[in-house]
């Protein structure tokens, strides 16, 4: 919860009847507080399984691979769909060797967005189908080149969290639950533009924060020019990364 920086009066009612609460990010405390809830707020962040790992070397093939995932119940506006689709086809227009793999389940607006973009040989989607080991997640991560993550808000934001583990490059805001632990050390910054009204349960109330498609498709562009370095610089952040989020030192405050 707490993708936007309100949360629903229901959760505060429940809040205040209890001695602790617990949340996974700073931004997630704030929006809490600002809520109104009184009670005790303590930050517990996401923890890394050992899986999240790297399991190959990359290396630049005949198409550089773009990936985004999520579940279209996590809703396909929070998660960025439409200004990853229009700023990719506007990036590499023209271009063979790029792609953008969309994984995500069959949805509506997945529908509704392939009817009005043609994704063409650019996008390529990934069905979400059958259920994956955390091993073979992880792997999907390994053997893409970037992750791209133009999310609107995050209560902490798995996906980028366990790329950076998996050594692979990340555009993402460093925005919302995401900014506790995505910096200029072990990804790219991808630039808000204002805000944008919340939805759907959970965020009826409150604000994301809008995605600047210029700078995303600046930096989509930048990342494939300059791929190499950016892949050497999340490698090098890597190894402290998976020490500081493993399991045990992620809740060492907590027990």
């Amino acid at each position: 919860g707490a993708e936007t920086d309100r949360i629903l009066d229901d959760w505060l009612a429940v809040c205040k009847r209890l001695d602790l609460v617990t949340v996974p990010s700073r931004w997630a405390r704030q929006a809490f507080i600002e809520s109104g809830v009184t009670t005790p707020i303590m930050v517990v962040p996401h923890g890394l399984e050992p899986e999240y790992r790297p399991y190959q070397d990359k290396v630049r093939e005949d198409r550089f691979v773009f990936y985004n995932t999520f579940h279209s119940a996590s809703f396909c506006a929070r998660k960025g769909l439409n200004e990853l689709v229009r700023s990719f086809l506007r990036a590499f227009d023209g271009r063979d060797d790029v792609v953008l793999r969309l994984r995500t389940d069959e949805s509506t607006d997945l529908v509704q967005c392939r009817k009005r973009y043609d994704f063409g040989r650019l996008i390529e989607h990934d069905p979400i189908n059958i259920a994956l080991t955390t091993r073979n997640y992880a792997r999907i991560f390994s053997r893409v080149h970037c992750t791209v993550h133009p999310s609107r808000g995050e209560g902490f934001g798995l996906v980028p969290f366990q790329s950076i583990a998996c050594e692979t490059p990340v555009i993402a805001p460093h925005a919302t639950g995401m900014a506790d632990y995505l910096d200029d050390s072990n990804s790219v910054a991808l630039r808000t533009a204002g805000r944008v009204s919340g939805e759907g349960v959970g965020n009826a109330v409150g604000t994301y924060f809008r995605i600047d498609e210029d700078d995303l498709v600046e930096k989509l562009r930048y990342m494939e020019s300059h791929w190499e370095s950016e892949y050497d610089k999340v490698r090098a952040a890597a190894p402290a990364f998976r020490e500081r989020f493993a399991w045990p030192n992620a809740l060492a405050d907590f027990c």
